[in-house]
């Protein structure tokens, strides 16, 4: 009987990632308020009437991606979404993780543009 194969994901070209995309894959976003709270009115399954959702839009300094959380009246988080830039997103890579071959690319770039030194400790 053969063994199943297995199916691999496609490895991604972090080497194609520009390097404040890189950066904000490394660190995570660095996220600033870009606005007011919006007030949203939604229908909730199960509920007569209107529930206000407070809406708050944040845009990262380094990459521009957006993210708008919605909240309840009390402060109960319903969620998230997200408006990547283009180039940010790779194919085969989940959303939010953060793999060798990150830390890998970022650590090249870093040390091609910033040099690598020994610490004094030695």
């Amino acid at each position: 009987m053969a063994a199943p194969s297995k199916t691999r994901k496609p490895k991604a070209d972090y080497t194609a990632l520009a390097d404040n995309h890189l950066s904000c894959r490394e660190f995570r976003h660095s996220w600033a308020q870009s606005g007011p709270y919006r007030v949203e009115w939604h229908v909730m399954e199960g509920r007569k009437g209107k529930q206000r959702i407070l809406a708050r839009t944040a845009q990262c300094v380094r990459c521009d991606t957006v993210r708008v959380d919605k909240y309840r009246e009390t402060w109960d988080k319903q969620g998230s979404n997200y408006a990547y830039v283009d180039g940010y997103e790779l194919k085969g890579v989940d959303r939010g993780n953060v793999t060798h071959e990150v830390h890998s690319e970022f650590f090249k770039r870093s040390v091609a543009q910033h040099g690598i030194v020994e610490a004094d400790n030695a």
